[in-house]
């Protein structure tokens, strides 16, 4: 702690540059296919004839959202999940919040590209689910299939830009 104290005790600021900023992105929506729907409502129905599996949050309701949206996008073909997203910088770091368990590439993205001399990534600051890249769809693990997802890689990646975009302002 001492060697801690030595490295830092003359570097202080009494002006600290302090600012927010919040967004709320329109993120594309990640696409349920057909054979992802198909699957979805093979699982639900499975699961209805079990009644061990029929419980408040079961794979019913998870399967059967999924074949809601599947049906929702035959009249939205291109649908939109609104992401809220702020950006506090309080001097040389920044803070940046989004709704998602993101898999770690996108958050090694964002502090990658930030200006800032440290970017803290917050996730889960708000009702998002995971957001998978695109190896991770590839892959099939829980939580890069479409009933864990409601924004897919393509949507993750306007988040890290958009987001980059919001924190980079902070900085000529």
């Amino acid at each position: 702690m001492i060697q801690t104290y030595e490295a830092v005790k003359s570097d202080s600021h009494k002006d600290l540059s302090v600012d927010h900023k919040v967004a709320t992105l329109h993120l594309p929506a990640r696409i349920v296919t057909k054979g992802e729907a198909d699957y979805a409502q093979k699982m639900r129905d499975e699961d209805l004839n079990d009644p061990k599996v029929a419980v408040p949050f079961s794979r019913i309701a998870w399967n059967k959202a999924v074949m809601d949206r599947f049906e929702s996008q035959k009249t939205i073909p291109k649908p939109i999940y609104e992401a809220e997203v702020h950006v506090v910088r309080i001097g040389d770091i920044v803070l940046c919040t989004n709704p998602f368990e993101l898999y770690t590439e996108y958050g090694i993205q964002m502090k990658a590209r930030s200006k800032a001399l440290q970017t803290f990534v917050l996730q889960l600051s708000g009702s998002g689910t995971y957001l998978p890249t695109k190896k991770a769809v590839g892959g099939g693990h829980y939580s890069a299939i479409v009933q864990s997802n409601l924004v897919g890689p393509e949507g993750g990646q306007v988040l890290v830009d958009r987001t980059i975009e919001m924190i980079n302002k902070f900085w000529p």
